[in-house]
């Protein structure tokens, strides 16, 4: 089946720059209380931000392994089809958060500094793997480059695990699921609480309830700060 990346209203960088703005929590509850019944989209909390204060968002760029790939098997892959000249660089587009499943492969970095360079001079803003990455300080270098992983090590990953395909279905790993199911152009929101993936087919609208949702909470905020009792401020707006 083909994906293709639906059409918004507005500019695809600039939903990325609005989303970016927003709490991952206050996505969550749009998605949890708005109607949409859609409460199991948050991926597992052992995904975590290289550093705190990490920000990111945009439409997901999938990609998959699998552990022990034969030597044979994996030249022939490079050699042929989709992967054939870098096709999988290649196939990167504009604002992609390159989202990774790595099977909950525990001890390898299955992605480095100098892949993601490669992503990142195709346009992507990003990087989220169910798995380890490897070069960790090194990506920090990258300017403007965002990720969040389970785990960094210094195991390379040939010979141990290998990519077999991209821009296709992929499952990570979720908190209240099993498994939360991340189709091609799916978006990501990613802060220090978690990850999260809205349906693409949404995506605007939940952006525009977050947004809502994160005005009230400010004004709730300011009136705490402001040192207004509690009652009445939850009089005001409702939402605490």
């Amino acid at each position: 089946m083909e994906y293709a990346q639906k059409k918004f209203p507005i500019p695809v960088r600039e939903m990325c720059e609005r989303y970016e703005k927003l709490p991952v929590a206050d996505i969550y509850d749009v998605l949890d209380r708005g109607g949409y019944d859609l409460p199991n989209q948050c991926l597992s909390l052992g995904i975590k931000p290289l550093l705190p204060h990490m920000h990111l968002a945009g439409p997901a760029f999938t990609m998959k392994g699998q552990r022990e790939m034969r030597l044979e098997d994996e030249l022939q892959m490079r050699a042929q089809g989709r992967f054939a000249d870098f096709g999988m660089f290649r196939a990167i587009f504009p604002d992609a958060v390159v989202v990774v499943n790595a099977e909950l492969e525990p001890h390898t970095g299955c992605f480095g500094s100098m892949m993601s360079r490669s992503c990142k001079n195709q346009g992507a803003r990003g990087l989220v793997i169910d798995g380890g990455t490897r070069d960790a300080e090194d990506m920090l270098r990258i300017p403007d480059w965002k990720v969040f992983v389970r785990h960094w090590s210094p195991i390379e990953s040939y010979k141990r695990w290998r990519w077999n395909d991209f821009m296709c279905p992929i499952v990570m790993t979720g908190t209240l699921t099993s498994e939360v199911r991340v189709n091609p152009y799916d978006w990501v929101v990613a802060d220090w609480d978690a990850v999260i993936i809205v349906p693409q087919e949404i995506a605007y609208e939940i952006l525009l309830k977050a947004e809502e949702m994160e005005a009230a909470e400010e004004n709730t905020r300011h009136d705490l700060d402001r040192g207004d009792p509690v009652w009445e401020v939850y009089a005001r707006y409702g939402r605490l």
